[in-house]
């Protein structure tokens, strides 16, 4: 089987499971919301947001320099791969524990409730238990085996649905919902660590000569995620400083749905990254940029369909997601699916600099980014609330998404050929004029009547043919 289908065949198996465990967060959603209501979820979305950042700079750029050192040539001696995979455990086990530690104590330090403080400090083990999950599926990237991350996506998502049943039927709060987080993320490693083990007898392992080898290659991922964290989190940081605690509520539903939107891209982009590396080591740029054409053109048909998509059905859709109380947050969302589509874009394009080893050239850019939010936070947070926090992530998304594609072209030479883009546009205007017609009818058939529409705008444009389907069931 070539790559290209192998690469399709882990992407539509990851983005099934991807669409069942996002469904299952959903109904998990829907429960909180209608449990905690826009303040409690407010609450929820700011214990969960603090310890986010502390993850964000726990991440150190390991998942993406662990897969790039796998993909390197013989990386695949077997005494190699599992010393590189021990070890890169290993330092993600210490460095997760001290900044977490460092968290748990920091939160105390802010104006919260004390509830919300306890609940931060829970939620840090989970995140703790994430950090291991996540270099694993750097793991099963190499492998292209991510239906084994699918199958734990799911599992861990009926945990985390099942248990925050019985906790609010038990009226546990805020807090129980926390545990219920971490319980969730236990069930995801302990199925990831199982599958891994079957494949590589893995275990963690603390040499320094590793750790000196992944640190430099690290850190200039890790100086520019430490950045990244200061725009793309500082958001619900400052609303939950400078506003209610109802309005970190109406904002952070949409925004856990631009997560779930940005795991789902990141899932396609994840088995990017080893034929980018691959290729690259190689010098074989031909297939270097033909890998990245590709991912440019799955990322825009994607974005397209979900920016159009969310402008018709956002209303009716947060009003099912998330009960009538945040029926505002539908006009919030839109604005967030546009910072979606850059994030996709600008996902790809820092894959294929880190691919290239010229990670270094972003730092600039990352600063800069990071210096205009936060003062854009402060400045209109306080005026404009959520309204505030959705348009300035759209601008600095947009700004990185601008650096990375000058970084790529400079580094590499590549620029995107647009003609998918424009029919992309084309067919997802064609669906939001057409769900604008019927938007009084059930939200679920407006959905799939969109798919069908924006699908078969596709075909018709030509932006997709069947013999893209053929190669991916393809066995050849």
């Amino acid at each position: 089987m070539s790559i290209a289908a192998k690469i399709a065949r882990n992407t539509l198996t990851q983005t099934a499971g991807r669409i069942v465990a996002g469904l299952l967060a959903l109904v998990f959603i829907g429960i909180v919301t209608r449990h905690l209501g826009t303040a409690g979820f407010g609450q929820y979305a700011t214990a969960l947001a603090f310890m986010q950042v502390a993850s964000i700079l726990i991440d150190l750029g390991l998942q993406m320099v662990t897969v790039q050192l796998l993909s390197e040539p013989g990386a695949e001696a077997p005494d190699r791969e599992r010393k590189i995979l021990g070890g890169a455990l290993g330092l993600r086990l210490v460095t997760s524990a001290v900044l977490l530690g460092i968290a748990s104590l920091v939160v105390f330090a802010f104006p919260y409730p004390r509830v919300v403080q306890i609940s931060a400090v829970i939620l840090s083990i989970g995140f703790l238990v994430n950090s291991l999950g996540t270099i694993l599926i750097g793991f099963f990237q190499k492998q292209l085996r991510m239906g084994n991350v699918a199958i734990a996506d799911v599992l861990s998502k009926i945990g985390l649905v099942g248990l925050a049943w019985l906790v609010i039927s038990r009226d546990g709060g805020l807090i129980g919902l926390a545990w219920v987080t971490v319980a969730g993320n236990i069930i995801y490693l302990a199925w990831l660590w199982m599958a891994a083990h079957k494949i590589k007898k893995i275990k963690l392992n603390f040499d320094t000569a590793v750790w000196k080898r992944l640190i430099k290659y690290a850190w200039p991922l890790a100086t520019t995620i430490a950045l990244n964290l200061i725009y793309f989190k500082a958001d619900i940081l400052f609303l939950s400083v400078l506003r209610p605690a109802r309005e970190v509520g109406l904002y952070a539903a949409p925004y856990r749905l631009l997560e779930a939107m940005i795991a789902l891209a990141y899932t396609f982009l994840g088995l990017l990254l080893p034929v980018l590396a691959a290729s690259f080591a190689a010098k074989q740029f031909d297939n270097f940029k033909k890998t990245l054409q590709g991912g440019f053109n799955a990322m825009i048909l994607l974005s397209a369909g979900l920016i159009a998509g969310s402008v018709a059905l956002g209303k009716p859709l947060m009003v099912l997601i998330a009960g009538a109380d945040f029926a505002i947050s539908g006009q919030i969302l839109p604005v967030l699916m546009l910072a979606t589509g850059a994030i996709f874009l600008a996902g790809l394009f820092g894959y294929g600099i880190v691919a290239a080893k010229k990670q270094k050239r972003m730092i600039k850019f990352y600063l800069a980014d990071a210096v205009l939010s936060v003062i854009g936070y402060a400045l209109l947070i306080p005026i404009y609330g959520y309204w505030a926090a959705a348009w300035l992530t759209v601008f600095t998304e947009v700004f990185i998404l601008a650096a990375a594609a000058y970084v790529l072209y400079k580094t590499t030479g590549w620029r995107p050929q647009l003609g998918i883009t424009i029919k992309a546009i084309i067919a997802a205007v064609v669906m939001l004029l057409f769900l604008q017609q019927i938007s009084t009818i059930n939200v679920f058939l407006s959905l799939a009547i969109g798919v069908i529409v924006y699908l078969s705008g596709l075909y018709t444009l030509r932006a997709i043919s069947k013999e893209s389907f053929k190669s991916i069931i393809s066995s050849n």
